[in-house]
């Protein structure tokens, strides 16, 4: 009974981060999480412990997941107020990016500027042009892309 509660588990937890795209950082961490949330949890507390284990597992993931996404979110915002290139390789994931704001423009008393985000993630290169604007608090904000 025990493992076929773990199967179960633990296909959950994989059919979760992929719904949630594990291209992303924020999937594979959530799925990773509540799958060893969930070993741990069934180890200590037996099936409820495997069950409140995988949500906390998958909630820990979630957020370290979002935080290295967030280095990648810092680096575009640092490109678009420099209004520079800058090309940068995400340690963790070795995806790499390069930015290029491409034309500033005032969209009513905001200033945007339109970019070419250049990704190679997992060997697939990709191109994304977009437009951020500026907040009022000084954060960049994508209007499109």
């Amino acid at each position: 009974m025990r493992t076929k509660m773990m199967m179960c588990v633990l296909g959950t937890s994989l059919l979760a981060a992929g719904a949630m795209g594990c291209e992303t950082k924020r999937g594979v961490g959530t799925g990773a999480g509540a799958i060893a949330g969930g070993a741990l949890g069934q180890a200590v507390g037996g099936n409820i412990g495997m069950i409140v284990g995988a949500a906390a597992g998958g909630a820990l993931g979630y957020t370290l997941g979002s935080a290295m996404e967030e280095e990648d979110r810092r680096r575009m915002a640092y490109a678009l107020s420099a209004n520079q290139p800058v090309a940068w390789q995400n340690p963790e994931t070795g995806y790499q990016y390069q930015l290029e704001p491409t034309d500033t423009r005032y969209i009513g008393q905001r200033e945007c500027r339109e970019y070419r985000l250049r990704a190679d993630v997992g060997g697939r290169p990709d191109v994304i042009y977009g437009t951020a604007c500026r907040m009022p608090d000084g954060s960049w904000e994508a209007v499109s892309g």
